[in-house]
């Protein structure tokens, strides 16, 4: 996985050559990275990591969380 700063180093060599595979070269990774984050972006105005995203999400809602509380009193 590539660190953020990483991220926009390729980002910056990407808007000053348009040239994937030479990108790819220098950062070790793969044509398709260079691609998908040019293509977040574009989309989304940033390549930082989706950390949010990541990890199960909770089995209970907050309200749950609430109501069990209030129970056990």
């Amino acid at each position: 996985m590539l660190h953020n700063e990483a991220r926009k180093l390729l980002i910056e060599a990407w808007n000053k050559t348009h040239n994937a595979k030479e990108i790819a070269e220098c950062f070790s990774v793969n044509t398709s990275t260079v691609y998908r984050l040019e293509k977040r972006m574009r989309e989304t105005g940033s390549v930082e990591t989706r950390t949010s995203q990541r990890g199960r999400k909770p089995a209970l809602s907050q309200n749950d969380i609430q109501n069990i509380d209030r129970l056990i009193q």
